[in-house]
Parts: structure tokens; C-alpha cells; sequence
């Protein structure tokens, strides 16, 4: 008995080591509008501050912190890969349905990618070198105003021109 007990806590104990490994292997992504040297997608706000509805902007910086970092998370949509840009694990880039300059506002919102929940205003194509922030069931891409720091990015049918890679 007192062998079985050991070897099913050895189970758990593997278990619970590769569930804490699989988040803390994911590769970090940022995001620049082509052409735009150190110009980077952005979290407006204070960095480690809430991230629950915190919009997005462009920012101009050489070292690149937290806010400027993006988790990539996939599931399978209809046969299809879909891709979530995620912060924490647990808020993904997401469409509003707040109107800006004829599109709509990008903020964080909560998205349960655990569950591998389809969230369509958050979910995106699958990356690709010619935008890797287009919606995947709205015909709509990340644009932005200006290549400023502090310009509004938002969701628009045209969309801007993005380049991304790892960290």
C-alpha cells in the first residue's frame, strides 16, 4: 500500500511539474509598424498595473519592458490555428465595440485560453509576414493614428502594416 502511495504521488508530483513548465517556456512576441524604428505596440498605463481594459498605443523606446511583451497562445478553430496575443496568461488584445475613428477601440480583456475559449473579437489569424494582428472573424487589423509615441491603436477594416518577432 505504502508503494502505491508513493508512486501515485510521483504521478502527481510529474503532473504538476510539466502543467508549471508549458507557461513558463512560451516565447514572447513584440510587435513594430513596419518601417518604424523602436517603435513598439504598447500597453498605456503604469507597467504592472491592472491590465483589465488598458488600452493600447505605440511607444518609442531602445529597451524594450513589459508592457511592449506579448504572449502568443494557439487553438484550433474549425480545423483552423487562431492566434491570442496574451498578457498574464489570462487578458488578450481585444476589439471593443466602441467606435474610434471609424473602427474600434484595442484594449486587454479577460479571455479564459485555458478552457480554449473563442473569443472572436480577440482571437487573430494566425501570423503571417504581411499582418500578423488581423482578427480572425472580423475583416479587421490593428491600425494606428500616427507613429508617435502615444498614438491610439485601434481595430479598423483597413488596418496598418505590422512586423513582429521574438524575444
Amino acid at each position: 500500500m505504502n508503494m502505491k502511495k508513493k508512486i501515485l504521488a510521483l504521478i502527481m508530483l510529474a503532473m504538476l511539474a510539466a502543467c508549471m513548465a508549458i507557461p513558463a517556456f512560451a516565447t514572447d512576441y513584440c510587435f513594430t509598424p513596419i518601417n518604424q524604428n523602436n517603435v513598439y505596440l504598447n500597453l498605456v498605463g503604469s507597467p504592472g498595473s491592472n491590465m483589465y481594459m488598458r488600452r493600447l498605443s505605440l511607444y518609442r523606446t531602445s529597451v524594450l519592458g513589459e508592457d511592449q511583451r506579448f504572449t502568443r497562445r494557439t487553438i484550433n478553430v474549425g480545423g483552423q490555428e487562431a492566434t491570442y496575443w496574451m498578457k498574464d496568461n489570462q487578458y488578450a488584445i481585444n476589439k471593443s465595440n466602441g467606435s474610434y475613428l471609424e473602427g474600434y477601440v484595442a484594449f486587454m480583456w479577460p479571455v479564459n485560453y485555458a478552457a480554449q475559449e473563442v473569443n472572436n473579437d480577440s482571437l487573430f489569424c494566425a501570423p503571417n509576414t504581411s499582418n500578423p494582428l488581423r482578427l480572425f472573424r472580423h475583416d479587421l487589423g490593428l491600425a494606428y493614428t500616427s507613429s508617435n509615441t502615444g498614438a491610439t491603436v485601434y481595430f479598423s477594416e483597413t488596418g496598418s502594416s505590422w512586423s513582429y518577432h521574438s524575444l
